[in-house]
């Protein structure tokens, strides 16, 4: 069993780590992160502290979430 520390920053929402703006900032619009968002009954707003995660596996094909702590800034450029 690996040792990990991990800092919860806020509620675990599913983000898609591949959906990156040109800052290299999450964007949080895909249906996974509307659905957490909705099911916790969370109003994304700015400065909102989060637990992002998505699905990825180790070198032996396990689960092993990558997980990143964030806080929700609003791109005026793309709305979102």
């Amino acid at each position: 069993m690996k040792n990990r520390f991990l800092l919860m920053a806020g509620p675990r929402v599913y983000a898609d780590f591949q959906n990156l703006d040109d800052e290299n900032r999450l964007r949080l619009v895909c249906a996974g992160t509307r659905r957490d968002l909705e099911r916790q009954q969370i109003q994304s707003r700015e400065g909102l502290a989060l637990t992002l995660y998505t699905d990825d596996a180790d070198d032996a094909g396990q689960p092993d979430e990558l997980l990143a702590d964030g806080i929700v800034q609003y791109n005026e450029q793309e709305k979102c």
